[in-house]
């Protein structure tokens, strides 16, 4: 309804960015169908139709940069309710290269332009995808070209915006380049170049390496030869090849000064020579000094050309250490090994950790230290061994360096955990010495012991290291920062879910978490641990057992709460009933009837519960805890463990007197109480009826089963019905007739006393002895009629109650009791049965 209102009455430019964003976001990740259709079918419509269906306008009233996730999801919607052939047609900003001009790339047409491939390359279309993507070597020559201009804004610290941009467009156009069709050698080869170039060329930031990463598998997809190659990169990058001007010796430059003045005083002498030998015309040893001319002259020109070469550049490897090489170094391990499958350190990843990594854990620069912690969770991922040998470095880690650092460094323990199980907090292993074979044969039985000894003492140690290390880390939930607290309390929620521990005073942690006031600003965590509870605790029995010891320990904390503290401000009666519907045996996934015919959980708590009251009539927390017992549902099959409630219940009627909590307990009571009638006359009904009964509701369990004869049967009852009515007449009639006699008898039997008859003396046995005589002289005829007649009665009237009882039982759900005969018949019925009551009979 709220998006409905927004699409119709508030215009776009009513809302701020950031409103826009966020209102966008909620409904097209919202979990309900009709929300999301209502967002994208009329929100996002009426948005488009402002810009006269221009998308990229629409784009480009929305933060892509910061949003591109909601823009991508918009363009969806978008593009589902517009043919893909239609879209294609009004795309126009493209050239005849099938390529936007690089000046006229934006974060909003490039964002537009990749949307659009994935939607046509989704529907398979090859046609329409000839139209928006030019061949491989041409978008690869397109996009190296765009590439290279990221030098110039990178150094260009005042047009950070301008730089951001700049990586938001390369990596949409890489992102592109998986769209490519690459069944053409030539382009997979020319891709797969532009690919490593761009992870070598210094200019391209640390942002593109994962992009760049991804595009670098689809072409070494063996782990060997890509690690191999992720190798030659950094090393490439560490190490670059650089051009430097060679130093000359200031002794050797005197020297080949010194030399050249030589010759140079040679070639003169040389040359005046020359000229004596020709004015003399001695033309033999004048060709002899043109030759030394020339000789000296070659000296000259080569000791020239030699300093000339001295003087130029070389070409050398030096190791560079700046922060930014070395994250971007770091930044393409974490992301190689993200892809990998091997399960074992080979050489080259060993190196790669000792050359590269452990090196940077100690970097001043805290983005090269956060990446460099990184490195080393995933190599704990890969090998147990190094895992061992560096889990407690990363707690050292999660301890003491800054908060960035500390929050990868518990993602990289938890994820440890989650992998090989707390055993992994156990320290290495040492290896001792072998005994001689001689101590092998004589101490065979003291060896045994030994080692079973040691067993046990690495149990223990193990043990103790795994409880060391989760006290450690479940401190980590009084943490005062908010992201700290937030890691520890979901990554100990995981290990809880995967069943890796099982602690109920770690589930009261988090369930106080979850209700403190100070954590209502936290959305991850709440929305985290809100979606935790349910799922872990309806997983299995199991989970709700371990609720069940942590449900009064909660309470309790929350009992004694000072004032002061925020957990005061907490209900305690949400809790308790939020931790009952958790342990509700009926919500299990899983529903067993084994399970449900035991004792439940829910009998267990009632157990405690009536203790926990019993301890303390008084305590501050009785009337919570009254009112929890009514909440839980009791099993009605254990009549055993009803007994044993009933038992506790009712101490608790006599010793409660706090009066709302008196009335709690009372209802229990009464609830146990209903419990048990019901279960004693489901056990006993089939005793106690007689013949007639049996034979009456057998005949109408069979009519109720097949409905074929319900009319017959309704016919009989009320001839029954008759029947009994005119026989409680009749019965009625003898019984008056009877007193009357009897009435009459006595009368005789006073007036024919005799007067002169002596009266003996009076004791209470014989005035007893004479009143039974008189009484079964006077009556002995009239209780041989009318006993007669009250066998008769009653049997007749006892089985038509049960009968008339049966017929009201097993016709209510005939359509025969829809019409107005259903009310008459029970009229009848209630006859018969007012009748078997009455005090006449």
């Amino acid at each position: 309804m709220a998006y409905q209102v927004l699409a119709e009455k508030v215009h776009i430019r009513a809302l701020t960015i950031s409103q826009r964003i966020k209102v966008l976001q909620a409904g097209l990740t919202d979990h309900l169908d009709m929300v999301k259709d209502i967002c994208t079918g009329k929100m996002l419509q009426s948005w488009l139709r402002t810009f006269d269906g221009n998308a990229i306008d629409l784009l480009k009233r929305m933060d892509v940069e910061n949003s591109c996730t909601t823009a991508e999801l918009a363009l969806k919607a978008i593009f589902e309710k517009v043919p893909a052939s239609g879209l294609v047609e009004d795309f126009d900003l493209l050239n005849e290269d099938l390529v936007i001009p690089i000046e006229e790339l934006s974060c909003e047409n490039v964002l537009y332009w990749c949307c659009l491939v994935e939607h046509v390359r989704s529907k398979g279309d090859e046609a329409l995808m000839d139209k928006l993507m030019p061949t491989a070597s041409a978008f690869c020559d397109y996009v190296h070209k765009n590439c290279d201009k990221l030098e110039i804004s990178c150094h260009n610290v005042t047009a950070v915006e301008h730089t951001l941009s700049k990586e938001f467009v390369s990596e949409h156009l890489l992102k592109m380049t998986g769209s490519l069709d690459q069944s053409d050698e030539v382009g997979r080869k020319k891709l797969d170049s532009l690919v490593q170039d761009l992870l070598i060329a210094p200019h391209v930031p640390p942002s593109l390496v994962a992009i760049l990463i991804t595009r670098l598998k689809d072409f070494h997809s063996e782990d060997e030869e890509r690690i191999e190659l992720m190798a030659q990169i950094i090393s490439d990058i560490r190490v670059p090849i650089t051009t430097v001007e060679k130093p000359i010796a200031p002794e050797a430059i005197r020297q080949r000064e010194l030399k050249l003045a030589s010759i140079r005083m040679d070639l003169t002498q040389a040359r005046d020579a020359l000229e004596d030998t020709v004015a003399n015309q001695d033309f033999t040893k004048a060709a002899e000094m043109k030759r030394r001319v020339e000789e000296l002259e070659c000296t000259k020109n080569s000791l020239l050309e030699e300093s000339l070469v001295m003087n130029t550049t070389q070409e050398i490897r030096t190791e560079k250490s700046d922060p930014e090489t070395l994250l971007k170094c770091l930044t393409i391990a974490a992301e190689l090994m993200q892809h990998l499958a091997m399960k074992e350190l080979n050489p080259t990843l060993q190196t790669l950790f000792t050359v590269l990594v452990l090196p940077g854990i100690t970097n001043e620069d805290p983005s090269v230290r956060n990446m460099a912690v990184k490195c080393l969770g995933l190599g704990a991922q890969i090998s147990r061994v190094f895992a061992m040998q560096q889990l407690l470095l990363l707690m050292q880690i999660s301890q003491v360096d800054q908060e960035t650092v500390q929050v990868t460094a518990l993602q990289a323990i938890f994820d440890t955990a989650q992998t090989y199980g707390l055993d992994i907090f156990k320290l290495p292993e040492t290896s001792s010495e072998k005994p001689g074979e001689d101590g092998e044969k004589e101490g065979e039985k003291e060896k045994e012991e030994d080692e079973e000894e040691e067993a046990k003492d690495k149990e223990q140690s193990a043990q103790s290291a795994a409880n060391s290390a989760l006290s450690i880390l479940t401190k980590l939930l009084d943490s005062e920062s908010n992201e700290l607290r937030t890691v520890s309390a979901e990554g100990l929620a995981k290990l809880l879910l995967s069943g890796r521990i099982t602690s109920p005073k770690l589930l009261s942690r988090l369930l106080l978490l979850w209700y403190n006031p100070t954590s209502e600003e936290d959305q991850h965590l709440r929305s985290c641990l809100g979606a935790f509870f349910p799922v872990y605790s309806f997983a299995g029995r199991v989970h709700q057992e371990c609720w069940e010891e942590a449900f009064l320990p909660t309470l309790r904390t929350l009992f004694n709460a000072p004032t002061t503290s925020p957990m005061a401000k907490v209900n305690p009666g949400n809790v308790a009933e939020f931790m009952v519907h958790l342990t509700d045996h009926t919500m299990l996934n899983n529903k067993q009837t084994a399970d449900i015919q035991e004792t439940t959980v829910h009998d267990n708590l009632a157990l405690k519960l009536c203790n926990a009251i019993l301890e303390d009539p008084t305590a501050p927390g009785t009337r919570v805890l009254a009112k929890t017992l009514s909440m839980l549902t009791i099993n009605a099959h254990n009549q055993t463990h009803l007994a044993d409630i009933k038992v506790l219940a009712d101490l608790l009627v006599q010793h409660v007197e706090e009066k709302v909590a008196l009335r709690q307990v009372e209802k229990f009571s009464d609830s146990i109480d209903t419990l048990l009638g019901v279960e004693e006359n489901q056990d006993e009904g089939g005793k106690t009826e007689d013949g007639t009964a049996a034979q009456g509701a057998d005949m109408l369990d069979k009519e109720n089963e097949t409905g074929e004869k319900a009319d017959e049967t309704m016919a009989e009852a009320a001839c029954n019905i008759t029947a009994a009515q005119e026989l409680s007449e009749d019965c009625k009639k003898d019984l008056a007739a009877g007193e009357t006699t009897g009435k009459k008898t006595r009368a005789r039997g006073k007036s024919t006393k005799t007067p002169a008859q002596k009266k003996p003396t009076k004791t209470p046995s014989t005035r007893g002895r004479r009143k039974a005589a008189v009484k079964e002289e006077n009556t002995s005829d009239h209780e041989n009629e009318s006993d007669l007649v009250k066998s008769k009665v009653k049997g007749r009237v006892k089985t038509m109650s049960k009968l008339a009882e049966l017929v009201m039982s097993s016709d209510d759900s005939d359509a025969e009791f829809q019409s107005r005969a259903r009310h008459t018949k029970r009229d009848q019925v209630l006859k018969v049965l007012n009748f078997a009551d009455d005090d006449s009979c």
